[in-house]
């Protein structure tokens, strides 16, 4: 998210008219990652045609991918994360159940610190001192899923929002503790946070549901997906490589997202970041434009095909954002291994 701080002294205005807008520039790029990070076409892919599809020996289709999991589930999961300010290793226990909605209620739970930017975390010391993080692990919210495998939203997301605001404590200023309520309580946010919560579910599950494709084919259609209020059109790219490496049984599946040129990301962003710059109190008149904005995400997954049980799932995002003569890139990575040979139920 965006650290919030008052500086001691405020700048000349002009450089601080582009402070502010780089900020808020990069505030975007993060949003944009927030919104439709890794979201799939809503609509089923159709099957692709002999000629939009690269040629490949015969094999077993994978075609209308479907979810088939059965509830309850707890299965072992091993997460490791590389970003450019922090790496990590963390292990969970992901929970599937029945709601009483008739949808499935699903949950990160017994989250455990493995390693730190290289650190071995595990001994008592250092757990103490992760207890504080390790509490707000634990309101995460819920995911929601159809039956069918898609994502639908949350549920816990204003209380979790509540208990990450109380954790701020006294060693954060009133106006900070204030602007970060205000950023956090707008139901544009809360959209942003909604979707990036679910970009978990998508990356393992999601953003498979329902491709049709052998084994070499690859497939390609472009589509908006929701973006905090708005939407953004994407390409997508699929392929199914083949049998996955060292994951009998297991195919390798992959997709790409990127932003359309000339597809109006800039515009829709600006709006976004308007709105939040309004929420902050700040006021955007003299500030130089966001001029460019670019997104791609590359999903893989080592995949059994019947039932969509991914043993192997990463996610790598790439956010570059200009505003001025500034640009800024970010670069993101997170990897799931699931090891179901110790998952309770599922199938």
């Amino acid at each position: 998210m965006m650290n919030v701080a008052a500086p001691r002294k405020s700048p000349p205005a002009p450089r601080r008219a582009g402070v502010v807008a780089l900020s808020l520039g990069l505030f975007t790029g993060a949003l944009l990652s927030l919104g439709c990070e890794t979201t799939a076409p809503a609509r089923t892919p159709p099957v692709p045609s002999p000629s939009s599809t690269s040629s490949g020996a015969p094999a077993p289709s994978t075609g209308g991918l479907a979810f088939g999991w059965k509830v309850p589930c707890r299965v072992p999961v091993q997460q490791v994360t590389e970003k450019e300010t922090s790496n990590g290793r963390i292990r969970y226990m992901l929970g599937v159940d029945a709601a009483p909605d008739g949808n499935l209620n699903v949950s990160i739970q017994d989250l455990e610190f493995l390693e730190i930017d290289g650190e071995d975390v595990t001994s008592p010391e250092m757990q103490e001192q992760l207890a504080p993080a390790k509490a707000l692990s634990s309101v995460i919210p819920v995911m929601i899923v159809s039956k069918s495998g898609q994502y639908l939203g949350t549920r816990g997301l204003d209380e979790a929002i509540e208990r990450i605001l109380q954790s701020l404590g006294p060693a954060r200023s009133q106006e900070v503790r204030e602007v970060t309520a205000k950023i956090m309580r707008s139901p544009k946010l809360k959209a942003a946070l909604s979707a990036k919560v679910g970009d978990y579910w998508r990356t393992w599950v999601g953003a498979w549901v329902g491709v049709e494709l052998r084994s070499g084919q690859a497939l390609d259609r472009s589509e908006g997906v929701p973006f905090v209020d708005q939407e953004i059109p994407l390409r997508y790219h699929y392929e199914h490589h083949g049998p996955a490496k060292g994951a009998p049984g297991a195919v390798l599946l992959s997709m790409t997202a990127t932003t359309l040129p000339g597809s109006g990301t800039v515009r829709t962003t600006a709006d976004v970041w308007h709105d939040f710059a309004a929420t902050m109190g700040l006021s955007l008149r003299d500030t130089p434009e966001l001029d460019e904005v670019h997104y791609t995400v590359r999903l893989e997954a080592d995949m059994e095909p019947a039932g969509l049980f991914p043993r192997r799932t990463r996610q790598e995002t790439d956010i570059e954002v200009v505003v001025g003569s500034a640009r800024r890139q970010a670069r993101e990575m997170r990897e799931d291994t699931f090891d179901w040979a110790h998952a309770v139920g599922c199938r």
